[in-house]
């Protein structure tokens, strides 16, 4: 899920027995295709000191389609101004964490698919389960900070996006 609230873009994954799917439009050369019911596989969104967020997504699509397709192109989505490090804030147990140079999220929903004989693409896609796996890279200012992590402590993180083009109440 996402929201975007002050400026910031903030993302969250929770438990789920559901996935929202979509469709795909895909043209090459005149060829257009489009791929119903897509479902990501796996979703990893990553960031280090003056880089740009990177997201990357595998997934599958069902019931392809090659006739002449109706769709309004996402031309606003292209040249747009990507996040950068410097516009990531991560906040560990509620407080802002300076001290981090990159981050790695990482969403698996280990997602299937099943094909019937004479059919290119799959009949059926569903998820088996959700990991996520988060990575921070971080250097530490004391030497209680180190040992927690050390110790394998679990702690609550919140990564946010902020754009300052964004402007709400406007």
């Amino acid at each position: 899920s996402s929201t975007a609230a002050g400026g910031a873009w903030t993302f969250g994954t929770s438990v789920t027995t559901t996935l929202n799917s979509f469709t795909l439009y895909k043209t090459t050369s005149n060829i257009t295709e489009q791929m119903n019911g897509c479902l990501a596989s796996k979703v990893t969104v990553k960031s280090s000191l003056d880089s740009p967020v990177e997201v990357m997504m595998e997934g599958f699509g069902t019931l392809a389609s090659y006739t002449t397709l109706n769709r309004t192109a996402a031309s606003s989505l292209s040249n747009g101004t990507p996040f950068m490090w410097s516009d990531v804030q991560i906040f560990i147990n509620g407080s802002l964490a300076t001290n981090c140079t990159a981050f790695e999220l990482q969403v698996n929903n280990n997602v299937e698919t099943q094909h019937t004989l004479g059919n290119r693409d799959p009949r059926l896609v569903y998820p088996k389960g959700r990991d996520v796996q988060l990575k921070v890279t971080q250097f530490f200012n004391d030497t209680t900070t180190y040992a927690a992590a050390k110790a394998g402590t679990l702690d609550a993180v919140s990564i946010q996006l902020n754009d300052p083009r964004i402007v709400t109440g406007k």
